[in-house]
């Protein structure tokens, strides 16, 4: 009975054994798995800053204001050559948002891909497909991921708070026809049932209703009152709230008399 009672105890402790070598096992390809996901993240993150950068020297909105010209704010000769996809460079000054923006046949292509084609989970800044690439439509739209590391669209949540608002009131819009000063009137967050997304509209009454509501609702207040004659840019972007709810900003389109080439 003795010999009995030892064998079951030397069977008990093989048995707790195997199952610690299971668990540190276990344990050993979930830290293999989760740094490998940090180094893919880091490395993509690292790959998407550099190439954009790159493509920073082909604009000139960091020279001092007495050097820059209209006509040599951005180089869409030298992005064109990178990638035909080009439609305008967005600029937001003393932010890192200072972007390329393409536009491809559909809405998923530069969900997952750099301006340069290379595939990258940053994604690039890009314009509905069913937009005119010259910004025309009544309401033209923007997509950019929001990144962890506050790249690409991610300071747009940040509209979230007056104060930045009353620092950033404008953005630039620079196209190969011309520049647009983009008077920001509107900020919120909106479900993607909704219709911040609509292009076009049946008539200026339903238009100035939509405006109304996007005015109602934004995160934070100003002085600027979109008309329906207006062209509009909307920037969307993912919102933390949930999967389905997106941080959507709005703006005036106003075009200035310079030309870039």
């Amino acid at each position: 009975m003795h010999l009995l009672r030892n064998d079951e105890k030397r069977q008990a402790e093989k048995k707790m054994k195997r199952s610690r070598m299971g668990m540190l096992l276990l344990l050993a390809i979930l830290f293999a798995y989760g740094g490998f996901g940090f180094f893919g993240y880091w490395s993509e993150t690292k790959e998407s800053e550099a190439s954009y950068a790159h493509l920073k020297a082909h604009t000139r909105f960091a020279l001092p204001k007495a050097e820059e010209t209209q006509t040599s704010l951005v180089d869409f000769e030298a992005l064109s050559a990178v990638n035909a996809d080009v439609v305008a460079w967005l600029f937001c000054e003393d932010t890192v948002l200072q972007y390329p923006v393409a536009q491809g046949e559909d809405n998923a292509y530069y969900l997952n891909h750099l301006f340069d084609g290379t595939k990258n989970a940053n994604g690039c800044i890009f314009l509905d497909y069913r937009n005119q690439p010259d910004f025309s439509d009544e309401n033209s739209i923007l997509y950019g991921h929001n990144m962890k590391n506050g790249s690409m669209f991610a300071s747009l949540l940040s509209y979230q708070e007056q104060f930045y608002y009353e620092a950033h009131p404008n953005l630039t819009l620079v196209t190969p026809e011309g520049t647009f000063l983009v008077h920001l009137f509107a900020g919120y967050l909106a479900q993607v049932e909704e219709d911040p997304w609509q292009i076009a509209f049946a008539n200026a009454e339903e238009k100035t209703m939509w405006l109304k509501k996007a005015k109602d609702r934004s995160t934070f207040v100003c002085d600027v009152q979109p008309m329906a004659t207006d062209r509009i840019l909307t920037l969307s972007t993912c919102s933390t709230s949930s999967d389905d709810t997106r941080y959507v900003l709005q703006g005036i389109l106003e075009e200035k008399d310079e030309k870039t080439t």
